[in-house]
């Protein structure tokens, strides 16, 4: 079996455990939230706006790393602990904003406050899912006679 068959199986297995992490904070948003329209939406555009930050900062770190398939072990590691760590923190999240909703008088600003912490929390696992593409083409592209 070639080094570049491995990539490619690492790289669907990547792939489907965003996908996989993507659905569970489908459905703990929804429980959070209430509406599978607001938690939609809210999942949705964390996870691309992640993809894109993560995809971004990897372009442009990109002359900084040496070791690109060592850089990108450590970006799943951290894809596996922030996305399970934003599970916990969204099945918690209205406890831990209970002080500050007490502060708050609207409906609206609450709902700001909810959604605003949700999107950040997902941020984080999003991004570094979006830095992994970039350097599994690095390392593929750093071996002898490959583009």
């Amino acid at each position: 079996m070639s080094r570049r068959f491995i990539y490619y199986v690492i790289a669907s297995l990547s792939g489907a455990s965003a996908l996989i992490f993507e659905n569970l904070w489908f459905r703990s948003c929804a429980l959070v939230l209430g509406s599978g329209a607001w938690s939609s939406a809210l999942v949705l555009s964390a996870f691309m706006a992640g993809i894109a930050l993560g995809n971004l900062l990897a372009m442009r770190l990109d002359a900084r790393v040496r070791r690109p398939l060592r850089a990108y072990a450590v970006v799943e590691l951290a894809i596996g602990l922030t996305g399970v760590a934003a599970l916990f923190l969204l099945s918690n999240l209205t406890g831990l904003l209970a002080p500050a909703f007490r502060q708050l008088d609207s409906v609206w600003a609450i709902n700001v406050v909810r959604l605003s912490s949700a999107f950040l929390v997902l941020v984080m696992p999003s991004a570094s899912m979006g830095a992994t593409l970039p350097l599994l083409m690095r390392t593929l592209a750093d071996e002898p006679g490959h583009l």
